[in-house]
């Protein structure tokens, strides 16, 4: 390709290069304060970035960062910085503003639609890499949403923060404004303290150690199964798979979520034109049905079948419940083999 006019002198779009660092720098964050809120199972933390630098990459754990109050709380410090301010903590460090067309932030609703489309910018990370060879250097998101970018510590206030900086401006206003805030070098030191634990408690010195144990709960037939699959018994095992991560002098411990199962046993076969299928009914300790679900029995000469469990099935059900496993042939369902278990 041709070099594309990456925008007139005048007007100092950022660089791709620092663009990425801003990211990486504000998904350090995310990663950072999300192992220190939910330990080992990380998510993704949305508008802070994924940040390539954790250990083991955020998003790996099945923890809700809706979960933590501290985490939420980082999120929307993050998003109102960006949307009244123009910048997240890591474009404050790198010195680049998210502004709109008349070099000022672009509040909230723009800033998360700006959020949202940037699922497009993600397809094949070719939005991400447009700003290349754009002439503004602009996303597709920046395009959609009339965004762009600047390299400048002194992007003009947004509309309700204006104590009359622009008004005495004659004409259009430029790039960046005659000076910055009072406080904005302490609000980049903070930023900048903010990015450095981050990418700390994302790199450095950390360790990891898993372990894998089930709780088997086995069934006991109440009745013995006189149908063509001859039902045996089976069992409930509750999953748990623990992960231990340390970084730096902090130790936390989460579970991954693996999923229960169950599983069925049968000493019998099917002739050809017969169907069967596995069903488990899962009953809180009031006796109340609370989950009943069926699944398609692929082979039945293997004499034995396990499943995971729908997620939560088990855990939704309280200290004390009882499973209920049967077979079901040809719409005839056999007699239960039936495992509880109480807690405490």
């Amino acid at each position: 390709w041709a070099p594309a006019p990456l925008g007139a002198p005048s007007v100092p779009y950022a660089s791709w290069g620092s663009r990425i660092l801003a990211s990486l720098l504000d998904g350090s964050i995310g990663g950072g304060a999300a192992f220190l809120t939910l330990g080992p199972s990380q998510p993704t933390v949305p508008f802070l970035g994924v940040s390539f630098l954790t250990a083991g990459g955020q998003g790996q754990g099945t923890g809700a960062w809706t979960g933590s109050g501290w985490l939420v709380g980082t999120v929307v410090v993050a998003v109102l910085m960006q949307a009244y301010l123009g910048a997240t903590p890591g474009k404050l460090v790198v010195g680049i503003a998210v502004v709109g067309d008349d070099y000022r932030p672009v509040g909230l609703v723009r800033t998360v639609l700006r959020s949202l489309a940037h699922l497009i910018d993600a397809i094949f990370l070719f939005g991400y890499l447009r700003p290349l060879w754009h002439a503004r250097r602009r996303t597709f998101a920046d395009s959609i949403l009339s965004t762009q970018v600047l390299q400048t510590r002194r992007p003009w206030p947004h509309r309700w923060l204006d104590r009359g900086a622009a008004t005495a401006v004659p004409g259009p206003l430029t790039h960046e404004a005659l000076t910055a805030p009072r406080w904005w070098p302490a609000a980049t030191a903070l930023s900048a303290a903010a990015c450095t634990f981050g990418a700390l408690f994302s790199v450095v010195g950390t360790s990891s150690d898993g372990s894998y144990g089930g709780f088997p709960v086995d069934c006991v037939m109440i009745t013995a199964d006189d149908g063509l699959l001859h039902l045996q018994g089976g069992n409930v095992n509750l999953a748990s798979n623990t992960v231990t991560e340390t970084r730096l002098w902090i130790t936390k411990t989460a579970e991954t979520g693996r999923p229960n199962t169950a599983t069925w046993t049968w000493s019998g076969t099917l002739p050809d034109s017969s169907r069967a299928s596995l069903r488990v009914e899962l009953l809180r300790g009031d006796g109340s049905t609370a989950s009943i679900n069926e699944f398609p029995m692929p082979d039945v000469s293997a004499h034995y079948m396990t499943v995971a469990l729908p997620a939560g099935s088990i855990s939704g059900l309280g200290a004390s419940w009882t499973a209920r496993q049967t077979v079901v042939v040809d719409g005839v369902e056999s007699p239960a083999c039936v495992a509880s278990l109480t807690m405490g």
